[in-house]
């Protein structure tokens, strides 16, 4: 997979060319039924390209409104190669993009990338004014040469499957209802930095860490497993999390140890699968039981998700 951040900085690529634009904020079912169309438009050859953005556009369209991410920037890219796109380009959205007309956009684009499909789901728009709508797209695909497909919304519990919906999941706790939505469990993806692992006992490491701007689950016990490759390790991780509130500084910050036995990843990155809420305090002297006699024990209190 290719990631650039200009448009001018694209070089060739195979035709036909199926093109997706969004956030993607979290990569979650929805947005894999675009990516899956991606897929079926290019089954005989061709490339699969996502236009997304490094930056929220609330940060600019609504800047007194804060929205942590789901997950960050490179978890991002990183499941948009392992769902198979060929090319990412990943721009700033800024108050000059957000004043360009969906036209002149698109045609800087097809410029440079000359898409065969524009794929987005139905009621999705952008452009100055949110006129880069499906009717109006139909109209320009003739002008320009493309085809416009615009897909029916995922739904879950009766609801369409969104960012913001699977945000209120994760800020209250709801594992399992996000998992659904995300069609995986909710997950960091980050570098697993050994200088940050400490020998608790013989057969007991933690890992201590943080992450900012990132949307989290209430602070507490959970059961997760760390993954790599196809391996997989289960742990427990104490989160505590605390939201900024200052006018300016507005960030979201989160506090993480884990707590996990041999044979640790050896890989530079690791995904934390949170598996299940566990409670929100634990007896210290919990930790001079096993790993496993640990895992055994957390494993009874009940869970919120």
């Amino acid at each position: 997979m290719k990631l650039f951040s200009q448009l001018q900085e694209i070089d060739f690529f195979p035709s036909p060319i199926a093109l997706t634009i969004g956030v993607f904020d979290g990569i979650h079912l929805g947005h894999l039924r675009l990516i899956k169309e991606l897929h079926y438009l290019t089954r005989k050859g061709g490339t699969r390209a996502v236009i997304t953005f490094i930056n929220h556009p609330s940060t600019v369209l609504f800047q007194k409104k804060y929205v942590p991410f789901l997950i960050s920037f490179k978890h991002r890219i990183h499941l948009f190669e392992k769902y198979g796109i060929d090319l990412v380009i990943a721009l700033p959205f800024t108050q000059e993009f957000a004043h360009q007309s969906y036209e002149t956009f698109l045609s800087l684009v097809y410029h440079q990338l000359p898409f065969s499909h524009l794929v987005l789901g139905q009621g999705d728009a952008f452009g100055r004014n949110r006129e880069g709508n499906e009717t109006n797209l139909k109209i320009l695909e003739k002008k320009i040469g493309f085809q416009t497909h615009c897909l029916k919304k995922e739904q879950k519990y009766k609801k369409i499957i969104s960012s913001q919906a699977i945000r209120i999941l994760i800020q209250e706790g709801k594992l399992k209802k996000a998992k659904k939505m995300l069609g995986r469990p909710y997950s960091l993806w980050r570098p697993f930095e050994i200088d940050l692992i400490s020998q608790e006992e013989e057969n007991l490491f933690s890992w201590s860490f943080e992450e900012t701007d990132l949307c989290h689950l209430p602070s507490g016990v959970y059961g997760v497993d760390l993954e790599w490759e196809e391996k997989k390790l289960p742990a427990i991780a104490f989160l505590n999390g605390q939201t900024d509130t200052h006018t300016d500084t507005h960030k979201n910050h989160l506090s993480v140890m884990i707590y996990f036995d041999l044979p640790h990843p050896n890989e530079s990155f690791v995904t934390i699968c949170f598996i299940k809420y566990l409670c929100p305090k634990i007896d210290p002297s919990l930790f001079n039981l096993s790993q496993m006699k640990l895992l055994e024990t957390m494993a009874t209190q009940p869970s919120l998700s």
